[in-house]
């Protein structure tokens, strides 16, 4: 390692290496009542829908410790899924699912980063979080100073012009290091706009609050239902997740400069499913082969069948 390169610095570049668009620091500490509170009003408001597992561990939560005993830092990262210019999207699935499944990945991608860690703080303890462990991410992301919450209530990364098309990630560890500054902003960097909030088919979306029961990733990805609310209407949208609030957002329009991950480039089994009538002739079999590795595992058989019929029926 440069010696005039601090172990700080030279840990943040190997996150760039590993193919983050942002990484920063924070000190590994309690997030407090505030934010206990806040979590726990939103799931007593039924706002996370069936997703049970979303109210368990709630008191793991707000402390890194809770996750590794001994923790002094997280280290928050966030990872570009934007699709390369050349690249064409998928009318049925969302962006983030086109490629190799981001949990796998990631991990994989940070491997290097905690084998540094270690390296430079010998007798440290690493655990990564990629989007299953009970850690507020986005609360994190703040204030590693990766970006801010917008108004669709994603982390918007300015960093790049990456926007909120990303994968968050975190490393926590015993390892002390310096925190990052939070992005402290004096105004409201979605000023008057509300063209993520117009574009939700549900009306999920309230002012950095979401409503998973209104929500089109909610029902066509995590509802385990036999049918769909009937104002649940997919013709002519995605039927695996949905996209449309990211699509209206300025940010997102922004010309990204970040490196794009090839893992998360369009899987070419994808092209074989062309219309909802494609996905509702899928057998198990089929459904195993063409979406081996892939995120949209996460959606049953049963559920994208379900999915493309309400799109052809709608």
């Amino acid at each position: 390692m440069n010696s005039t390169v601090s172990p700080s610095e030279a840990i943040r570049q190997a996150c760039f290496r590993a193919g983050a668009c942002a990484a920063g620091f924070a000190e590994a500490c309690d997030l407090g009542e505030a934010s206990a509170s806040l979590y726990a009003a939103w799931l007593a408001d039924g706002r996370h829908a069936s997703m049970a597992y979303l109210e368990k561990y709630q008191e793991l939560r707000t402390n890194p410790a809770s996750l590794l005993e001994g923790a002094r830092t997280v280290v928050s990262l966030a990872f570009s899924y934007r699709l390369p210019p050349h690249a064409a999207r998928h009318p049925l699935f969302a962006d983030y699912a086109l490629g190799a499944d981001y949990h796998d990945v990631l991990r994989r991608r940070l491997e290097p980063v905690c084998a540094l860690i270690k390296e430079l703080f010998p007798g440290t303890e690493t655990r990564v979080c990629v989007d299953t462990a009970p850690i507020h991410e986005r609360l994190w992301a703040l204030r590693a100073g990766l970006g801010f919450i917008g108004r669709n209530s994603m982390l918007i990364v300015p960093a790049r012009g990456a926007g909120s098309r990303v994968f968050l990630a975190e490393i926590i560890t015993t390892a002390a290091l310096p925190p990052d500054t939070p992005m402290h902003l004096d105004y409201d960097p979605c000023g008057d706009c509300t063209r993520c909030l117009d574009a939700c088919p549900g009306r999920a979306l309230a002012p950095r609050a979401i409503d998973a029961r209104r929500c089109y990733s909610f029902h066509t990805i995590e509802n385990r239902s036999e049918t769909l609310p009937r104002d649940v209407r997919l013709r002519g949208r995605r039927i695996y997740g949905c996209d449309l609030c990211q699509d209206a957002c300025p940010f997102n329009r922004v010309e990204y400069s970040g490196p794009y991950i090839e893992d998360f480039a369009p899987r070419p089994e994808l092209t074989l499913l062309k219309t909802a009538a494609d996905v509702a002739a899928l057998d198990h079999a089929r459904y195993i082969q063409l979406f081996r590795g892939s995120a949209i595992r996460r959606a049953k058989l049963p559920q994208l069948i379900r999915n493309a019929r309400r799109s052809l029926e709608d």
